[in-house]
């Protein structure tokens, strides 16, 4: 009995102290910067460990260039909506940061997505900008695609999970036509639907520097993939292009399979889980 006494003691010890923990790193809001390769002990090719820093420290080195400042990256309780103004004024002075993760910071409204979009407008050094699951919708989508179309140092822009239908697809894909600097766009996880696919694929055959399209689960059936198919024969850049959960059956699979067979570049295509029988159609024509 006393043992079992101690062992629900230490569990609960063990129980507010977790609770403790998980308290302080809800409300702790750190701030998680990256910074640039330096003097470690092990060599100037070795990079330096995340450092923990207030927002108004965050913002005066954006503000002085610190060149050690490269990366930034929030969590979902690390910046919230009203702060996003102020970050984006830095970022139009700084020339040093390459990569901002916001992933999971929700509710960014349609005014910070537009001073972001303008600080895109004006920054020429970052090259990634991370907005996975941050709920931005197709108005945040038609900012950013707005700040793309003069924008030439962005090459990696992921925004997955937000929310994104036909209009933003539609905004983002006229900004393909014309920016000639991004290389990766993930647009995984929103219902851009055929309509969007069609867009995208228009802009393709016009873009000459996209190298990877990421379109997992974004609702784009059968029809999505047959208007995909003349910009495969025409686009020469595209390397890797996914498509799994798309609920594209042996019709798209065979029209895929015609367009791969003119294209050149593209080395990784992605169709796992759809609808494209084993030993059907489809997939025969795109084993052979």
């Amino acid at each position: 009995m006393k043992k079992l006494l101690f062992m629900s003691r230490s569990f609960s010890v063990g129980l507010l102290g977790t609770i403790f923990l998980l308290f302080s790193v809800t409300f702790a809001r750190p701030m998680y910067v990256m910074p640039s390769k330096g003097q470690t002990g092990l060599g100037d090719s070795e990079p330096m460990p995340a450092r923990h820093m207030d927002l108004r420290e965050i913002l005066t080195d954006l503000r002085d260039n610190n060149p050690t400042l490269t990366r930034l990256v929030f969590g979902s309780h690390d910046i919230n909506n009203t702060e996003i103004p102020d970050l984006a004024d830095a970022l139009k002075a700084n020339s040093s940061l390459k990569t901002l993760d916001l992933k999971v910071v929700h509710g960014i409204g349609n005014e910070e997505l537009r001073a972001l979009a303008n600080a895109l407008k004006v920054n020429s050094s970052l090259t990634t900008l991370n907005l996975i699951f941050s709920r931005i919708g197709n108005e945040g989508a038609i900012n950013i695609a707005d700040a793309l179309k003069v924008n030439f140092s962005l090459t990696t822009l992921s925004l997955k999970g937000n929310e994104i239908g036909l209009d933003g697809a539609r905004a983002l894909a006229a900004a393909l036509k014309v920016n000639f600097s991004l290389k990766i766009l993930n647009l995984s996880d929103n219902n851009i639907g055929p309509g969007g696919a069609g867009a995208l694929a228009e802009s393709l055959v016009q873009n000459e520097t996209l190298a990877q399209l990421n379109l997992i689960d974004t609702s784009i059936g059968n029809g999505g993939a047959i208007a995909l198919v003349d910009a495969l024969k025409a686009n020469t850049t595209l390397k890797t292009l996914r498509l799994a959960r798309n609920g594209i059956g042996d019709q798209g699979a065979i029209a895929l399979a015609d367009a791969l067979k003119v294209n050149t570049s593209l080395r990784k295509h992605d169709l796992r889980g759809n609808y494209i029988a084993p030993e059907g159609e489809g997939a025969r024509a795109l084993i052979d």
